[in-house]
């Protein structure tokens, strides 16, 4: 039968075993979010184990003080998982790794010995791994840490590079100082790259073990109860093996994938592609980075250490996608040629529909389906920017008055900036379809109203506010109230300052320039031209704006105004005030028209006194 207290043991040492499987496996699993397992990283880079060291030695420290606890374990059963797990990431990432050995220290004797030349070599199993060698350890003795050093160091053999991890709660007790010894012992030239796992070091030991670390060009990573390890693992197993890891972020523009080339510093072929806010695992060094914006951006030194993590922040880009659409709105297979202005040499084809990077300044972009050019266009984009041009498609554009309801007779004109594109005409209040693209919106007010820059977006309808526009009508009417229909010329009022609502227009979707009243208008001309044949004008009278039909409802520019009605005698409105949105009737009774020949010319003509507005 066997011995009941030998089955005990056994039963717990299963039971710790499970433990720390499940430990393990838990730390792993937080250890996958950075870095990334060196393994993956090293197949997709082809990066080999002749990057990093050729030997990696484990001193564990087996001494007494490390049957405490760690968080939910001991410190041995806690070091032991990070053997463990930083010896497989080292497998993974370097499957070629020429030697791993393990040594223990104060395993043997009991540390009232005070043994300090207690240091082991531990076998590892036939299937080359740890597994049976740290299950076989029991902590018992003191921590000879310098002597441990020293018994390694003497186990090296030739020149290969070699890396050491000491997992310890303390620094030597035998009262050694390992900063010293490593001084002392190995050649600058020659030393190996020391890493010290610290698990709950006090102050003292920190120093002196960040110390050893400093002068081996390693580090020290002091791990505390109760927090998570998996993640400073991974990141030792990356220095260990003398990678870091690079990443590509782009400013101001979230979820940005764009794309670079790497390049070892010295050589023209590129190690490999790298994507923004993707971390990528390379050996520690120098390189290139030529990323794919137009035109191509190139940051020519970036060092990337072993261990860490370097973040290469590109500011001075933007992001610009070409679209070319059907008059239904359809996308069209279609490619755009991109060319920097003033910069013929630099220009570049893309799909439509294709996002494309490109550093900050002016560009002109042609559309082309088929063999044809759907449109031109010159923007400039600004750092940091997210631009989407169409090409083609149909939008739609209603205008209104601001403050009136109705405006019967008044048509809103489109002029497109591209001369071949016939202007479209709008009605008031009404929404019609238009190519789109960027338009002049033109009235046919008095005087003229002009806006620029109206931008007509595929498939959405821009609604435009004409702003400062009321509604003039003279109300003519004859001896026996019956109407008349004269003409009446419109002047700005005769003390010579501006009279037009002079207030930019505002609209929803454009900005607006403001009232085009230039002397050589259209109206102007015909106003002018009739002035002539018709009425006089009075003395101290303002400049002729245009002539209207009375009983009708003329569109004009918020202001003031002296009117010329043609009538027989002559009759002068003078002063007559238009509010923004509101309808300004004048009432003239008893009036007659002026007479004409059978030619249409008219006949005498008797002007009257200027009359006060009413």
């Amino acid at each position: 039968m066997s011995n009941p207290s030998a089955a005990r043991r056994h039963r717990r040492r299963a039971a710790l075993g499970w433990a720390l499987a499940l430990a393990v496996a838990s730390h792993a699993g937080q250890a996958q979010e950075v870095p990334p397992d060196p393994a993956a990283a090293a197949v997709e880079s082809g990066a080999t184990a002749a990057t990093g060291p050729v030997r990696v030695r484990y001193l564990l420290d087996a001494s007494g003080s490390m049957r405490a606890r760690f968080g939910e374990f001991t410190r041995l059963e806690a070091a032991s998982a990070m053997v463990r797990a930083l010896d497989g990431g080292l497998l993974r990432g370097a499957p070629r790794l020429r030697e791993r050995t393990l040594w223990a220290y104060g395993a043997r004797s009991h540390r009232l010995m005070r043994d300090c030349s207690d240091v082991t070599p531990l076998p590892r199993g036939r299937d080359g791994g740890l597994e049976g060698a740290l299950g076989s350890v029991r902590p018992t003795g003191i921590s000879p840490l310098v002597h441990a050093l020293g018994r390694v160091l003497g186990s090296s053999r030739g020149t290969a590079p070699e890396a050491w991890v000491v997992f310890t709660d303390g620094s030597d007790s035998c009262g050694e100082d390992p900063c010293r010894w490593v001084e002392r012992a190995v050649a600058s030239g020659s030393r190996p790259r020391i890493y010290v796992v610290g698990l709950g070091l006090d102050a003292a030991d920190a120093e002196r073990l960040g110390c050893l670390t400093e002068k081996t060009s390693g580090y020290l990573l002091d791990l505390q109860p109760g927090a998570s390890w998996g993640r400073p693992i991974g990141r030792l197993a990356s220095a260990v093996l003398e990678r870091g890891l690079l990443r590509l972020r782009v400013a101001e523009i979230e979820g940005a994938d764009l794309q670079g080339r790497v390049y070892r510093e010295g050589s023209s072929e590129p190690l490999r592609t790298i994507r923004a806010d993707r971390r990528e695992e390379v050996p520690a060094g120098g390189y290139r980075l030529v990323l794919e914006t137009f035109p191509q951006l190139e940051i020519p030194y970036v060092e990337v250490l072993p261990g860490e993590e370097r973040v290469v922040a590109v500011e001075d880009v933007a992001r610009l996608t070409v679209r070319a659409l059907s008059s239904d709105n359809e996308p069209l297979p279609a490619r755009a040629a991109l060319t920097v202005e003033g910069k013929r040499e630099l220009e570049r084809y893309l799909s439509a529909g294709q996002p494309v990077y490109v550093q900050p300044g002016r560009y002109t972009v042609r559309v082309e389906v088929g063999d044809s050019v759907l449109g031109n266009e010159t923007l400039e984009l600004g750092p940091g920017e997210l631009r989407t041009v169409s090409m083609g498609g149909t939008g739609f554009v209603r205008a209104r008055a601001a403050g009136l309801r109705h405006l019967a007779g008044l048509d809103v004109e489109l002029q497109a900036y591209d001369p071949t594109r016939p202007a479209v005409v709008s009605p008031s209040g009404s929404a019609v379809p238009v190519p789109a693209g960027e338009y002049r919106i033109r009235v046919h007010s008095l005087p003229a109203y002009v806006q620029e820059r109206l931008e007509v977006a595929p498939a959405e309808t821009t609604a435009v506010v004409l702003r400062g526009l009321g509604i003039l009508r003279v109300d003519l009417r004859d001896a026996d109230a019956r109407p008349l229909d004269v003409r009446v010329m419109l002047m700005r009022a005769h003390d010579g300052q501006p009279t037009a609502h002079e207030a930019p227009a505002a609209t929803e979707d454009a900005q607006a320039i403001g009232p085009d009243a230039q002397p050589g208008a259209p109206d102007a001309q015909l106003a002018a031209q009739d002035s002539q044949a018709g009425p006089a004008r009075a003395e101290g009278a303002g400049s002729v704006v245009g002539t209207f039909r009375s009983g009708v409802n003329q569109a004009v520019l918020a202001g003031t105004y002296d009117l010329l009605v043609e009538t027989v005698p002559t009759r002068w409105e003078r002063g007559v005030r238009v509010e923004e949105g509101s309808e300004r009737v004048v009432y003239i009774g008893g009036a007659a028209p002026v007479p004409r020949d059978r030619a249409g010319q008219p006949g005498a003509i008797r002007s009257a006194r200027p009359a006060e507005g009413t």
